[in-house]
């Protein structure tokens, strides 16, 4: 899927992180490129096989800048995929992107729904088609996440101008 490499590359690129982690095959084959290029960049590469145990009994130590799975998610489960996603998500990465691809060349359909993996906060970020394979880049990102909403301001329940008023 160039298009997706090429999506992936520029906004590596654009957030020029220096801590990376690959979850999977493909994965490892785009930031691989990219750390090469990247002075200075440390890239943890988690194998396929037995990616989720690896996953789970990291310790947080420094977070990662950004993760991807790729080329893994079509392999296991749907237990499993979930549990690597939200430890991803929720301790290790401050960005993750999950690409997931069906068709001829993945050799499956994905049992991974929009929906699904909307439910983990990822936001659809592209969607990708290339002869008979098709492709879906998620993203993830703690900083803009969940932005504050204006109504939840001290300015809008704390009515300082009636401190002192009314006793309750």
């Amino acid at each position: 899927m160039r298009a997706a490499d090429d999506l992936l590359t520029r906004q590596l690129q654009a957030w020029r992180p220096r801590r990376l982690m690959a979850v999977g095959d493909y994965a490892r084959q785009l930031l691989r490129h990219y750390a090469d290029g990247a002075a200075g960049c440390e890239l943890e590469i988690v194998e396929t096989e037995g990616a989720a145990e690896r996953v789970l009994a990291l310790k947080i130590e420094r977070r990662y800048e950004f993760a991807l799975i790729a080329g893994y998610l079509e392999r296991v489960d749907s237990a499993t995929g979930s549990a690597v996603i939200a430890r991803l998500r929720d301790v290790l990465a401050r960005r993750l992107c999950v690409l997931v691809r069906t068709g001829e060349e993945t050799g499956s359909e994905t049992i991974w729904s929009d929906a699904e993996l909307s439910a983990f906060g990822l936001t659809l970020l592209n969607r990708f088609e290339q002869d008979a394979m098709q492709a879906r880049l998620y993203g993830f990102d703690i900083a803009s996440y969940k932005q504050t909403p204006d109504w939840l301001n001290p300015r809008h329940w704390a009515h300082p101008e009636m401190w002192g008023k009314f006793r309750w």
